[in-house]
């Protein structure tokens, strides 16, 4: 078997599988031409995308999975579940104002969502530092009114801090792009 073009007998090949260095793929020659070729294997380490560590992995997929569940919680209006996002001194800054605190910040996101929501967030790009991290996304949000549809493009800027039982937001900052009314 090849590892970035080099032979690698039986034995070494099953130490690197052992200690998850080893990941076999198909060129990608294979999947255009449909010829067999030898498969091809990556050894994963610090320098690659991500990680070997699946702790960070882990973060940027539970960071990732909060963001989307801020914007669930936006759409279901569940005030209550608010409380598993958001840290104590949570603060948000957005078209409908500067909430701090979770109380403040559940209370202004009831305020601003009264009709039917829905939010597509997307691109987010994970940033970690220890026990915090900042998360950028795109937002469009849909808000179902009456006299027709309102379409607002963003940019989310999240803060987010390891709590003890899971990461929450600690800052929303909103920058709107643009917006179509009644479309």
């Amino acid at each position: 078997m090849a590892v970035h073009g080099h032979h690698v007998d039986q034995p070494a090949r099953g130490v690197l599988e052992a200690r998850g260095l080893l990941r076999v793929g198909r060129h990608h020659a294979d999947q255009c031409t449909g010829l067999l070729v030898e498969p091809t294997v990556c050894i994963v380490g610090p320098t690659n995308v991500g990680s070997t560590n699946g702790v960070v992995m882990n973060d940027r997929e539970e960071l990732s999975a909060l963001v989307s569940r801020l914007g669930l919680w936006l759409d279901e209006h569940a005030p209550d579940t608010g409380r598993a996002l958001f840290s104590e001194d949570a603060e948000a800054h957005t078209a409908g104002g500067v909430a701090k605190g979770v109380d403040a910040l559940i209370a202004q996101a009831q305020k601003n969502h009264t009709v039917p929501t829905q939010h597509f967030i997307t691109n987010k790009l994970v940033e970690l530092d220890g026990d915090q991290a900042v998360i950028r996304a795109n937002l469009l949000v849909v808000f179902a009114n009456e006299d027709g549809p309102r379409l607002l493009g963003e940019r989310y800027e999240i803060g987010a801090v390891r709590a003890v039982d899971g990461w929450r937001i600690s800052r929303v900052q909103i920058r709107p792009v643009w917006e179509v009314a009644n479309a």
